[in-house]
């Protein structure tokens, strides 16, 4: 058995419209039936996997590239040489969301493709060790979903926004950052400490 990320956005969609040849390849050559899945929400204000489905059907031609009307349209595919691979997708379970954030946070997950500078592609290949970091079977994904993970993620992005770092330590960035996240507006200076000999 195979582990694959699948783009797709917020709402629940046919995995149909690909239409980059290496996602399609992944569809075609590689993706068998009872392969895991992670879903994973993009074009949303907080992109990140949201759920598992499973694959459920063999690669088999993708209808939307042989209509006129649809976005995904083909006009150099045809029946008989169709360009454009799809398979069937199931649901299993909705997860907490695992954010962006704290996938880039969890060091054992730093090779996912999904992660990679630069990365467009709609599905990606997961490792089973990977698959196995975010889905532990007797957990639900509490290590990357607790309060104290995301919030040391904001804090690590509200460090890097500071002009200078040696103002201030990790955890008045967090403390900065749950104020933020909590919608209160603020307006702070930072002064530097003289130091002591």
């Amino acid at each position: 058995m195979r582990y694959w990320l699948m783009h797709a956005p917020n709402q629940t969609l046919p995995w149909t419209g690909v239409r980059n040849y290496q996602a399609r390849n992944f569809m075609r050559d590689q993706m068998q039936i009872g392969d895991g899945v992670l879903f994973y929400h993009s074009s949303c204000p907080e992109p990140g996997i949201a759920g598992i489905a499973k694959v459920c059907s063999t690669a088999y031609p993708d209808p939307t590239q042989f209509d006129p009307k649809s976005d995904y349209y083909d006009p150099k595919s045809t029946r008989e040489t169709s360009r454009w691979m799809l398979v069937d997708v199931k649901f299993v379970k909705k997860t907490p969301l695992i954010s962006l954030a704290a996938l880039r946070e969890h060091e054992a997950l730093a090779d996912m493709q999904v992660l990679a500078c630069g990365n467009r592609l709609s599905i990606t290949p997961v490792t089973e060790a990977q698959w196995r970091d975010l889905l532990p079977s007797n957990s639900s994904n509490k290590e990357l979903t607790t309060p104290a993970h995301r919030l040391n993620a904001v804090a690590n992005r509200a460090m890097s926004c500071i002009r200078s770092p040696s103002m201030i330590n990790k955890k008045t960035a967090a403390a900065l950052a749950l104020l933020a996240m909590s919608g209160t507006a603020l307006t702070f200076s930072l002064r530097q400490r003289p130091l002591r000999r």
